[in-house]
């Protein structure tokens, strides 16, 4: 946005402390304002999800879950999948979201790669009450995004007992640890996306376990909230 650094550095200079969600997010604060107390704390989940069983497999469902834009790499996603085909991995991926591109973008990455028959698009908003259905519908929920900060896809994903595979950037790989909730792909790259889903695929019941283990919690937010704004809390 036009001026939004400027606006960034009036807003916060005028600020007695900041929470933010991942220390690579502290990172892009302290560069515009000096001296400021900045909180990390996780982000925790928006809605209550409940952890259910996983569904049956083979096949080995994954899910990118939110708004699909450029930078979130959706067909990355989608070019994982295709490379899964090609080496005998029996797949599948549903995008549910709403789309700030064309749907047509994507469906003409479908036909090229051949992977229309297993990989499901769903757009438009996902109500708060699909959440819960389309999370135990899947083993894996996948972020393949190009750039990022924190995610509120993780913390919902980690509540229901889904591993996530993500890509190394922005704060994701401070929450998504490998080996213990999910798997950090080594590079940005289809390639090292699948190399990240198979990891998980092979050890899925001990990685759901460590997924819903210690979630962040919103009383951890209001702590860190007093704490930057210099208040104890009882």
């Amino acid at each position: 946005m036009p001026l939004a650094r400027s606006l960034f550095r009036w807003v916060i200079g005028r600020c007695v402390g900041v929470v933010v969600h991942s220390e690579d997010a502290v990172q892009q604060v302290m560069g515009q304002v000096d001296q400021l107390d900045v909180q990390v704390v996780e982000h925790p989940p928006n809605l209550v999800v409940c952890r259910c069983p996983f569904p049956s497999r083979p096949p080995l469902r994954l899910l990118f879950l939110g708004f699909v834009r450029e930078y979130k790499g959706v067909d990355l996603a989608i070019e994982a999948v295709a490379i899964g085909r090609d080496t005998g991995l029996n797949l599948r991926l549903t995008v549910a979201g709403e789309f700030w591109e064309s749907v047509s973008v994507y469906e003409s990455v479908l036909t090229r790669l051949g992977v229309e028959d297993c990989v499901e698009l769903r757009p438009g908003y996902v109500e708060d009450t699909e959440v819960d259905r389309l999370l135990s519908q899947h083993h894996i929920v996948v972020l393949p995004y190009r750039t990022a900060t924190a995610s509120g896809v993780v913390p919902l994903a980690l509540s229901a007992g889904r591993p996530v595979v993500t890509t190394p950037v922005g704060g994701l790989p401070e929450i998504i640890r490998n080996g213990e909730n999910g798997a950090v792909a080594t590079e940005v790259s289809a390639k090292a996306l699948l190399e990240a889903v198979e990891r998980v695929g092979n050890d899925l019941d001990r990685l759901g376990d460590g997924a819903a283990e210690n979630v962040a919690k919103w009383s951890d937010v209001a702590g860190a909230i007093l704490a930057a704004g210099g208040f104890v809390a009882d």
